[in-house]
């Protein structure tokens, strides 16, 4: 196992209910937070660190209530300070 440091922005389109989210690589459930930017060009940076094999790891977010789903998006992932493609959220950690 490694240590790797993951950071991401997330983005949200939503109207009247901040909605809450949850970010997880694999099955780990690394942290819930609630949405609260009211600008849409505005995003949260989340700053994991995880302990992981190397190799091709899930990355997602879901929203807490399934109707905000698709309202949610996340950019600019960085696996130990290094821009990383994240394709069909998939991620590859060494």
């Amino acid at each position: 196992m490694i240590e790797a440091e993951i950071s991401v922005e997330v983005y949200c389109d939503w109207d009247l209910e901040q909605p809450a989210y949850r970010v997880y690589v694999g099955e780990d459930l690394l942290t819930e937070r609630t949405y609260r930017w009211v600008n849409p060009e505005q995003f949260i940076c989340e700053r994991m660190i995880v302990n992981v094999d190397p190799g091709i790891h899930n990355l997602r977010i879901l929203a807490v209530n399934p109707e905000y789903q698709d309202k949610f998006s996340i950019r600019n992932v960085h696996v130990n300070h290094q821009l990383t493609p994240c394709v069909n959220n998939q991620i590859l950690i060494q």
